[in-house]
């Protein structure tokens, strides 16, 4: 499901083991629907998000590097959409996440 990376840019990283990282990407990707094509295409989304104590998303999850075309932009969307969706992610409460999502991961 992605590369994930977990931690804030101030160097404090996350303690997510790699099944409680694989648990998350399953969460999500119950809920992402895939634009059409973007399979296909393997389009990527660089994403960004934060877990409160009770593993709720903070705030609005957010796009790391601007999609370069219409399905990439399509995909980060849904992406965003399937991360707000289908939380809480008590795996990874308290976590900031950072994550590149491969469509055809998916």
């Amino acid at each position: 499901g992605g590369t994930p990376t977990l931690g804030k840019p101030t160097g404090q990283s996350a303690t997510l083991s790699q099944s409680e990282m694989d648990a998350l990407v399953a969460q999500i990707r119950t809920c992402l629907v895939l634009p059409p094509g973007a399979e296909e295409a393997g389009v990527v989304a660089k994403l960004e998000f934060s877990l409160d104590a009770g593993g709720g998303v903070i705030g609005q999850p957010r796009v790391l590097e601007t999609p370069p075309d219409q399905l990439s932009d399509a995909y980060a969307r849904a992406a965003l959409r399937a991360i707000v969706r289908c939380g809480p992610y008590s795996m990874a409460a308290g976590q900031t996440i950072g994550a590149l999502f491969k469509a055809s991961a998916f």
